[in-house]
Order: structure tokens, then sequence, then C-alpha cells
């Protein structure tokens, strides 16, 4: 197991080719000269469509701003409002996405379809577990955590990331230091 804690500093900004945002990646597994998978942020300025992302399976949720209306090929249109539980799509789905009511903070998942799981969720707090999971990042949204690792603790602030690679049968607690303090969790399976 091996917890790195990851601060603002260590993201790496790029602006979308088309204009309409840009993304800032937090987190990514690259192997055999391509990734396995990416945990970003992007900032949606403008409506428009989404990149095509195929071999990749997408999970899409609002941070901040009003919300979006996503239109999924063969799929009934979705609007997903901050802290919705988080949509799941095929990258290779063409995607139209509609700001509700101005600009939008989103979180993204995307992990290749080789992979045979992945989960994002939104937590409050989460007593002490067994990861069951290759990697786990915690990503700090809303206040902060005590994150403690097998023996180790770490103080989570805002907009902080830990990442545990090889984290399975790790032992895992957040504890929030604020009562609004909030999480979000992903954990990527490579069998």
């Amino acid at each position: 197991m091996k917890a790195t804690h990851l601060r603002p500093a260590d993201f790496v900004a790029q602006r979308w080719r088309n204009g309409g945002g840009s993304t800032t990646q937090l987190a990514i597994h690259e192997q055999d000269g391509r990734w396995l998978w990416r945990l970003s942020v992007a900032e949606v300025a403008r409506s428009g469509p989404f990149s095509d992302f195929t071999g990749y399976r997408r999970t899409l949720a609002v941070l901040e701003g009003t919300g979006v209306r996503l239109a999924i090929e063969g799929r009934p249109e979705v609007e997903l409002r901050a802290f919705d539980p988080p949509c799941r799509f095929d990258g290779h789905a063409r995607t139209e996405c509609t700001l509700l009511d101005g600009p939008v903070k989103d979180l993204n998942l995307m992990v290749h379809e080789g992979l045979p799981e992945a989960s994002l969720v939104f937590l409050q707090e989460s007593p002490r577990r067994t990861l069951d999971a290759d990697w786990v990042l915690a990503f700090a949204i809303g206040g902060s955590f005590r994150a403690v690792v097998g023996e180790a603790e770490i103080s989570l602030a805002r907009g902080e990331l830990l990442r545990i690679d090889q984290a399975r049968g790790a032992q895992l607690a957040l504890h929030p230091r604020e009562p609004d303090a909030r999480l979000a969790l992903a954990c990527i399976r490579a069998s």
C-alpha cells in the first residue's frame, strides 16, 4: 500500500481545445503508453458537446453551480445538480451538455473499459473499513478531514486529494473536521 497526499500545486490544469472550459487533472494512472484511469475537475463555461473518449467509461458529478442537462446518445436526458448521485455513461456516446443556469464545476472519473469496476460516491464520513480496490482516491470537496490510512494520519484540507495505490486490504477511515465537510471517494479495481 502506498498513500500519497496531493495538494493543488500537484495538479495539472489545461484549457479545452474547443474553448468551452478547462480541466484540472487530480490523478492519473498510466500503463503501456495509455492511461487506465483519470480523476479530474472540469470548469464548464458554456454549453456544448463532450469530447469523445472511446474505450473509457465516464462518471460525472456536479460540484458547484446550478447544474447541467446531459443528452447522452441512446439514453433519456438527465439533469445533474450539485451533489446529486454521479451519472455513469460510455465515453464513446455522443453527449451534449446544456448548462442550467451559468457555469459549473464537475468531477470526472474516466476508467478504461478493460478495468472491471469503478465507483464514485459522495461521503460525509467513512468509518474504518478494509479497502477492496486497487486504487482509492479521496478528494475533499468541502471542509477538511482527518484521514487514517493503516497507521498513518493525514490532514486533508478542502481541494486536496489522498491517493492510495495497491490499496486492496488496507484500512481507511475518514473523519470530518466540520459538520458540513464533504468528500468524493473513487474506488477502482484492476481485477
